[in-house]
């Protein structure tokens, strides 16, 4: 039979014809692979907007301003605060866990309790003064329950005796108010003396830790 294209024409046939030829399979793996290319771009799209406050802090007037920036001002200016913070909680709460004190549910809600009605006496409520002081409820938790552990460990060294009240009361040339009793005012008084000694055992104590601690500063501020 006659061909009916010269050979430029067939050229021209075959090369517009040859998708026609790409295996079934093959066009099944381009197809697949677009899918994931769209399914990852979107992801990326999804992902790029829900974290954008991780990368970006603010936006002014269209101009991103970076979290890092933001970061690194607040290392800048107070840095070594906070490090040293976080160093002095480690040694706290490693020094504790290795003694074994605790506190419990019932004595950590009874000093959140006192703290509370010490905020209500004043005209406030305990959420106000969280969010005044830029604390949570989880953290003041956490802080009471360190600072109980504290006085277990340190308790013998902040003891008072009646000799030690009797001797402050004479040296400060304290009276008895009106409406008052020798034993009201000899228990402030031992508050008061019970708590100038707490201090001065956690400052030796915490000065220890510091001393026997191995500790290597990868930053310096």
């Amino acid at each position: 039979m006659e061909n009916l294209f010269d050979e430029s024409e067939q050229n021209e046939v075959a090369s517009v014809t040859e998708p026609e030829f790409v295996s079934k399979p093959a066009r099944s793996l381009l197809s697949r692979r677009n899918i994931i290319i769209a399914v990852v771009v979107v992801a990326v799209l999804v992902v790029g907007y829900f974290a954008k406050g991780l990368l970006v802090a603010a936006t002014v007037n269209g101009s991103p301003i970076s979290r890092w920036s933001v970061i690194s001002k607040l290392e800048k200016e107070s840095g070594k605060d906070a490090l040293d913070s976080l160093i002095t909680r480690q040694l706290i709460i490693s020094e504790l866990d290795k003694n074994k004190v605790t506190a419990t549910a019932d004595e950590i809600n009874a000093e959140i309790k006192k703290i509370e009605d010490r905020v209500v006496a004043q005209g406030g409520t305990l959420d106000q003064a969280l969010e005044q002081q830029g604390m949570s409820m989880a953290e003041l938790t956490e802080q009471v329950t360190i600072n109980l552990r504290i006085a277990k460990l340190l308790d013998a060294q902040a003891q008072v005796t009646d000799v030690e009240i009797t001797k402050y009361i004479k040296d400060n040339k304290l009276q008895i108010s009106k409406g008052s009793t020798l034993a009201q005012l000899s228990e402030q008084v031992r508050e008061t003396i019970r708590s100038g000694k707490s201090s001065q055992a956690i400052t030796t104590w915490l000065d220890t830790l510091r001393a026997q601690a191995s500790i290597h500063r990868w930053v310096n501020y």
